[in-house]
């Protein structure tokens, strides 16, 4: 019963990741093994000014096997929210690699 609860409460936990690169590019890699349904993810963004400009599965197997919904700034830019659904069969070692780039304006 206590399993089955801290399953329940681990599921709509948000995932929080770091994007990792240089000035003006990151790049951050969430974990699809074994599906997600309306599971959050947080991404720490480097700078304020980085924008999502790809998000790619590392399989080709992988395209249509997950949906992305929600996706928006927030703590003044320096993290990227997104809800993700996978399906439940997606095997070992399959992540989606989120791409970040600065936007600066003129």
């Amino acid at each position: 019963m206590i399993s089955a609860i801290r399953r329940v409460v681990e599921a709509r936990r948000p995932v929080a990741v770091r994007c990792r690169g240089n000035a003006g590019f990151c790049r951050a890699r969430v974990d699809l093994a074994g599906g997600a349904s309306d599971k959050r993810v947080v991404i720490r963004l480097t700078d304020t000014d980085l924008r999502l400009v790809s998000v790619r599965p590392n399989r080709r197997s992988l395209r249509g096997a997950y949906g992305l919904a929600g996706h928006r700034l927030r703590a003044g830019g320096s993290e990227y929210v997104v809800t993700l659904d996978a399906v439940q069969s997606t095997p070992r070692g399959s992540y989606l690699a989120f791409t970040f780039r600065a936007i600066r304006g003129p």
